[in-house]
């Protein structure tokens, strides 16, 4: 039988079901897609329920959440540049091996 949740368990719930909206909200413009936002979204919910421990004080909970969120964006983006960086680096490495007439097979 599962066990119910603890305390702060459900003050965790409740002040995420509460401020979801506007995070959301705010997560989505800052990137490109809904698709990006759900994707971002998913990592915020779990670092906030990771460090939710952390939190010294609930009343700061929603400036803390926003934090959380705007860094979440910033690794997103991060990996999302090392991605493109790495698929233009083949690119441009095939690129280069077709100029000069070398196989390419390597890369």
């Amino acid at each position: 039988m599962p066990s119910s949740p603890q305390p702060a368990d459900d003050q965790f719930l409740r002040l995420y079901s509460e401020h979801e909206p506007p995070l959301r909200g705010f997560v989505r413009s800052l990137v490109p897609t809904r698709d990006d936002a759900r994707e971002v979204m998913q990592e915020v919910a779990v670092t906030l329920w990771r460090k939710f421990g952390e939190l010294a004080d609930c009343a700061d909970f929603r400036r803390w959440a926003f934090g959380v969120a705007r860094m979440e964006v910033m690794a997103w983006r991060r990996d999302r540049a090392r991605r493109a960086g790495r698929r233009n680096r083949h690119w441009m490495g095939r690129a280069w091996c077709g100029m000069y007439g070398i196989a390419a097979k390597a890369l």
